[in-house]
């Protein structure tokens, strides 16, 4: 096997054909780069430079492996780059996750900024509940996940907080209060609920019922569905009412209607980044930090 300094040496000497100038450039005397050279040869077991007294000069085999020398040391040096490129997060793979109402707010700005800033990453994103992130962070089936905490049982998941999300009512068309365009949450409380199932997402219905609970009442839940797009579907067929991520608006619908909420507080829930505590991939912890600082600039521009 050649080692490849001796393949950089014979790159510098066949440049210079000359062994004084090449010994120059490599900082080293000049017997020492002869018999480097020879021992070269003698690997290859074919003779690489015609010399006499006045001249040094490749032969037809010395040109071969002049040619093959660089693509080799060309090589390394770009496997080297990458290598420390990836040690510093610029490049690499992330496997993202997302629950579905932020693919339709702050998700693709988020994976926008990413990439601007690092092209050479690969990205691979999915649409999970917040569940199935938790499940999917500890068997290592993605790197991050944009979810709702706070999460139960998880001191083993690092959570970084991006930004409050508000809630709308979303009711039937023909729903009297369809009417106006704000209303206080306790005008829902004898209205039947169509909502997102506890065990998909946990803090995502606490926020609800803690909303809900604020305005003098407990929801009475007549449908569950383990989508956003369906609980407005199901809304839409007339067969309840139910609170929903505000971005929800962006799926217009021609059966239903979304309403601001009045009451105060404004019902909301929180929206994070969340990793394994012992991640230590750096291009995990690149991308939670484009995304706290997208989701600061994101909320500012909402307020202008």
């Amino acid at each position: 096997m050649l080692a490849l300094r001796q393949l950089q040496q014979f790159i510098v000497v066949a440049e210079e054909l000359n062994f004084r100038r090449a010994a120059q450039r490599l900082h080293m005397s000049q017997p020492p780069l002869t018999q480097a050279i020879r021992r070269l040869e003698a690997a290859v077991r074919a003779e690489l430079f015609e010399r006499n007294r006045n001249t040094v000069r490749l032969t037809a085999a010395g040109a071969v492996l002049l040619e093959e020398a660089q693509r080799i040391v060309a090589l390394t040096k770009a496997a080297i780059d990458a290598t420390q490129r990836a040690a510093g997060g610029t490049r690499g793979r992330l496997r993202l996750a997302f629950v579905p109402s932020a693919a339709l707010g702050i998700v693709p700005s988020v994976v926008r900024a990413f990439q601007r800033l690092h092209p050479e990453v690969g990205l691979e994103l999915s649409s999970e509940t917040t569940t199935m992130q938790i499940d999917s962070l500890r068997s290592n089936r993605i790197d991050a996940g944009i979810l709702v905490p706070p999460l139960r049982d998880a001191p083993d998941i690092s959570v970084t907080n991006l930004r409050r999300e508000h809630l709308v009512a979303v009711v039937p068309v023909d729903h009297p209060l369809g009417r106006t365009a704000r209303i206080e949450l306790q005008q829902l409380a004898d209205e039947p609920f169509i909502l997102f199932p506890l065990a998909q997402g946990p803090a995502f219905l606490s926020a609800i019922l803690t909303a809900c609970l604020g305005a003098g009442f407990f929801p009475r839940v007549t449908h569950e569905a383990p989508q956003l797009q369906t609980v407005v579907a199901l809304v839409a067929c007339g067969l309840g009412v139910s609170l929903v991520p505000e971005v929800m608006r962006t799926i217009r619908h021609y059966a239903v209607h979304y309403l601001e909420i009045a009451s105060e507080p404004t019902p909301a829930y929180d929206l994070a980044v969340a990793c394994l505590q012992s991640s230590r991939n750096p291009v995990i912890a690149r991308f939670v930090g484009i995304a706290r600082d997208t989701a600061a600039r994101w909320s500012g521009l909402e307020q202008c």
